[in-house]
């Protein structure tokens, strides 16, 4: 959990994912050791993420076609979570081309700011 102010101005406690060993080796490598500017890069993915899947679900709903059996539910389950792993996959693998490619210039833009 970390802390966070109110607008009030009072701390509150708020509980965050816990991120993986993978991932906090791959961050404190991609940034330098710099943890702040990591969390916050990686609160942005996870909102994008979290915004993709909401609005893959309501696209998914408002255009599923009709279904009259349990066959073809499970062929368009099986479609529809096939094209959001993939988008989600590609979307990762770029986020990690971006960070290793251009770890340099996001380091200095964000020291350059604070």
């Amino acid at each position: 959990s970390e802390a966070l102010p109110d607008p009030d101005g009072r701390a509150r406690r708020i509980r965050l994912p816990r991120r993986s060993a993978r991932e906090i080796v791959f961050l404190n490598d991609a940034f330098n050791s710099n943890v702040e500017l990591a969390t916050i890069l990686n609160r942005f993915l996870l909102l994008g993420y979290y915004l993709l899947n909401l609005g893959y679900a309501a696209v998914s709903i408002h255009i599923f076609s009709e279904i009259n059996s349990i066959t073809q539910l499970i062929e368009e389950l099986s479609k529809r979570i096939g094209m959001l792993i993939i988008g989600l996959a590609l979307m990762h693998y770029f986020n990690m081309y971006t960070f290793s490619h251009f770890n340099k210039q996001i380091q200095k833009l964000y020291s350059n700011n604070h």
